[in-house]
């Protein structure tokens, strides 16, 4: 029988990047600066703009340059003057890049002191080596966990892609995308987080909007004004805004293809529990889901929330679970076949997996699945 270790002896202070390999210190201060403005958040409205005047925009908020790969985006068949729009009152770069590209179905990286917009291909054909301080857990439970949750393709599973591997004492050396490092570090944040809380680094601006949003949705009642009222998705998204000062972006992309407008009518109950609930009522039936992303309530479609390229990592105390009563392969298990989720990678090929390290679980699945996932670990405490 496996032992579970305490949660405190596992990881002990999970940091994040300890460096990004072979770069000079003058570049690796260029790299800490681009974070920074990353990471920075300010009022930024583009409204229906061509991507070239978008990014101007951009550039000019956080002072940091943005170059447009014309070339990439040729090959993909996208115009640079594809028009985007965005209108949020405190976004970070971050988070105004990844909704402005959604709509174009670009990506974008880091190269070196700069932003560049570029095709997802392009993106995912450049990797880079990140060095990662993981304290004191086990290096394999740890590999384990990357190859099992986070983004990219893995050399060791797929016979292609990325690799990791232990470097020194309580260091791993990982090479992938930038996407997927941008994972992995969030991921190794939450885990330092929930395993440390009084040690580990401080939540970044951008998961700190993120987890107002969701407990504003959670805790906040509704009411209608009329019983049983009709109105266009779109309205009902503005008065969100409006009303609870909750920012939302609806995926019109995705929506179109489904055939959904956003000028689609929904019927609005007299009153509902919460916001959340109220969401789930009311987008349900048009075969849309929601989720909290980007420091916004994200509206899109259930096919897309399945995207494994695009499902969130969620980290769960499961402490008071595990023990002589319930193993990690039980709770496993248990988590397969009885929280409802039905679409495992263990099970039958779809996307969703998951992982226990220590005394924690470690799930990617789609946002609606892991609201389930939330209230079945809670009916079992």
């Amino acid at each position: 029988m496996r032992v579970v270790r305490p949660a405190m002896s596992i990881f002990g202070m999970l940091f994040c990047v300890v460096s990004m390999f072979g770069l000079p210190a003058a570049s690796q201060a260029q790299n800490q600066k681009l974070q920074q403005a990353l990471n920075r958040q300010t009022e930024v409205s583009v409204i229906e703009a061509p991507l070239t005047d978008a990014a101007a925009t951009l550039q000019g908020l956080f002072d940091t340059e943005i170059r447009i790969h014309a070339e990439g985006l040729s090959e993909m068949g996208v115009s640079p003057d594809v028009a985007v729009h965005l209108e949020h009152e405190n976004i970070s770069l971050r988070s105004a890049l990844h909704l402005l590209l959604r709509q174009t179905e670009l990506d974008w990286i880091t190269d070196g002191s700069a932003i560049l917009i570029t095709t997802p291909e392009e993106a995912d054909s450049r990797l880079a080596k990140r060095r990662y301080q993981i304290g004191q857990a086990p290096p394999d439970e740890v590999i384990g966990l990357l190859t099992t949750c986070s983004n990219g393709q893995w050399i060791d599973v797929d016979g292609d892609g990325g690799e990791v591997s232990v470097t020194g004492p309580g260091v791993i050396e990982v090479t992938q995308t930038e996407r997927s490092h941008r994972e992995i570090e969030a991921l190794f944040g939450e885990l330092a987080r929930v395993l440390n809380p009084r040690q580990a680094p401080k939540l970044p601006s951008v998961e700190a909007a993120n987890k107002a949003i969701q407990a504003k949705l959670s805790r906040t009642r509704y009411r209608s004004q009329q019983n049983q009222q009709a109105v266009p998705l779109s309205t009902f998204a503005e008065s969100l805004n409006s009303q609870h000062d909750i920012p939302v972006w609806i995926d019109v992309l995705q929506l179109e293809e489904l055939g959904v407008s956003a000028q689609q009518e929904i019927d609005l109950p007299a009153s509902a529990t919460s916001l959340s609930s109220l969401l789930n009522q009311v987008l349900t039936p048009l075969e849309l889901t929601w989720r909290v992303q980007h420091e916004t309530l994200l509206i899109t479609t259930m096919m897309q929330d399945e995207d494994y390229g695009d499902m969130p990592i969620t980290v769960y105390n499961t402490s008071r679970l595990l023990g002589r009563s319930r193993t990690p392969q039980q709770l496993l298990s248990n988590l397969y076949a009885e929280s409802g989720v039905e679409n495992w990678l263990v099970n039958d090929g779809s996307p969703g997996t998951a992982f226990v390290i220590g005394n924690v679980l470690v799930v990617k699945q789609s946002a609606g699945s892991h609201r389930k996932i939330a209230s079945w670990l809670q009916s079992l405490r």
